[in-house]
């Protein structure tokens, strides 16, 4: 998806998906729920939803700091490797400890 806001573009085809995880309705749907944490090359943080059944796409510009607090807030459905890959991320792009 790409999306336009504030004259800052987000592309989930070319930015860096740090970390992520999908929600299944149940078993034997195809139907989901995708939720992904998105660095742009500018260092630019945002949290791209996709809901499947209801047809719905969302990309919601984030400041650091929510990235910092909703990696630790998800951390249970995302795994190890990408919350270390979120961490570094943000120190890299500046977010002291």
């Amino acid at each position: 998806m790409k999306q336009v806001i504030d004259d800052i573009q987000y592309d989930t085809e070319t930015d860096n998906l740090l970390a992520g995880y999908d929600i299944s309705h149940d078993q034997t749907d195809k139907e989901y729920l995708s939720i992904g944490l998105y660095c742009t090359q500018y260092g630019k943080w945002y949290l791209y939803q996709n809901d499947t059944e209801d047809d719905y796409e969302q990309i919601t510009p984030y400041t650091i700091e929510q990235a910092d607090r909703w990696i630790k807030a998800h951390a249970p459905f995302v795994s190890k490797e990408d919350q270390q890959r979120v961490y570094e991320e943000i120190s890299n792009t500046g977010l002291k400890a």
